[in-house]
């Protein structure tokens, strides 16, 4: 929960927020709804596939929140309100402080990644360690995994054939020569 919850931040800056929704469907410049907390904001991303990507991600973040906060209460009566991750924090200031435009694109993708790259270990955990009958909880957690990996890929995809990094690896930056993968 307190993973996607940073998410929401991140994507409105990437994609702005609006305070009512009344464009078009297909209108690209079209922002999210701002986060408990924070007022409208204007989107920073200047390309019309970043900010369609955000607009998406903030819409299943929100979504994947209500999902295991009802899955907490029902599973193990529990609740549970989203809170920022100090990791969270890092990246949005980290974004907050990137000029808007093209370096905000690049520092974007490579942070979203970071940030999806992150919810891969507790996920894989989760489909390791769960109760081997708790059937929903362990296709849950697979569906974190494959939409994670899903929305690296793409964002990588995107950092190489629009800015021509093509060597930029989640979590540790620059591809080192010596790495193996």
């Amino acid at each position: 929960i307190d993973h996607h919850y940073s998410a929401l931040r991140m994507t409105e800056l990437a994609a702005g927020t609006d305070t009512q929704r009344n464009a078009p469907v297909s209108n690209p410049g079209e922002g999210t709804s701002p986060t408990p907390g924070y007022g409208a904001t204007v989107a920073k991303a200047s390309d019309d596939q970043i900010r369609s990507m955000s607009r998406q991600a903030n819409r299943t973040q929100r979504e994947e929140i209500m999902k295991a906060q009802r899955f907490l209460q029902d599973w193990y009566g529990m609740q549970h309100q989203p809170q920022l991750t100090a990791d969270g924090q890092r990246m949005i200031v980290n974004l907050e402080s990137t000029p808007a435009g093209a370096q905000f694109n690049q520092v974007f993708l490579r942070t979203f990644s970071n940030h999806h790259l992150s919810a891969l270990a507790p996920s894989l955990h989760c489909q390791v360690k769960s109760d081997i009958a708790h059937t929903p909880l362990h296709r849950y957690c697979e569906n974190i995994v494959v939409a994670q990996k899903n929305g690296i890929n793409d964002m990588r995809e995107m950092l190489c054939k629009k800015y021509g990094d093509c060597g930029f690896v989640p979590a540790t930056g620059d591809r080192r020569k010596d790495q193996d993968f």
